[in-house]
């Protein structure tokens, strides 16, 4: 995924980062099992695809439901949560917005 400042669409979206260069941002999924956590930035004028991450359920499958927390730093203010559903029903595909991120790449 990559986090790019300012929501875009999709997903169920709370907040806005409003252009946020710098976020601390928390992953989760299921049963609160954590998928990432970290901070990210980027420079939106002159690298904006560079606030790349990776959600990553390990050796299994995704949860049905995803959940991203995204706050100033760590231990900051919560400016936005994007929630998506990452179980099949509908294909998630490279370029597809969720709120503030978007998916960059993937695997099945």
């Amino acid at each position: 995924m990559t986090y790019e400042g300012r929501n875009a669409g999709g997903g169920t979206v709370t907040g806005n980062p409003g252009g946020l260069d710098a976020a601390y941002i928390v992953v989760t999924g299921g049963s609160s099992s954590n998928l990432f956590s970290g901070a990210v930035s980027f420079d939106s004028k002159t690298d904006p695809g560079s606030a790349y991450f990776v959600i990553d359920g390990g050796n299994a499958p995704l949860p049905q439901q995803v959940t991203a927390k995204i706050y100033t730093a760590r231990g900051g203010p919560n400016v936005s949560t994007v929630t998506f559903d990452t179980s099949c029903k509908q294909p998630l595909n490279v370029g597809d917005y969720f709120g503030s991120l978007r998916v960059s790449t993937g695997s099945q």
